[in-house]
């Protein structure tokens, strides 16, 4: 009898230890900027990204290229909903 109170405690800690740590959010907001390999070639100018969680809680990524042939950079937007 005792040994299944503990086991029946036990598995009901769990339960409510694993609810709490999925109640938590993840946040990725902040700018974002890609580390190049350092063996590889030395770019003429990187991309940085910036990823944030908008008002409605979708995913928001914006990335900034250098332009091509020394044109103008080039800003897309993405959105990205859960599920």
């Amino acid at each position: 009898m005792r040994r299944t109170l503990v086991v029946v405690m036990a598995l009901a800690a769990l339960a409510v230890g694993s609810s709490v740590a999925s109640a938590q959010s993840k946040s990725f907001a902040g700018s974002w900027t890609l580390v190049p390999d350092p063996a590889a070639a030395a770019p003429a100018g990187g991309p940085t990204m910036s990823m944030w969680m908008d008002e409605m809680g979708m995913l928001a990524v914006e990335t900034t290229s250098p332009g091509r042939g020394g044109g103008a950079p080039t800003t897309p937007k993405m959105t990205y909903k859960k599920g």
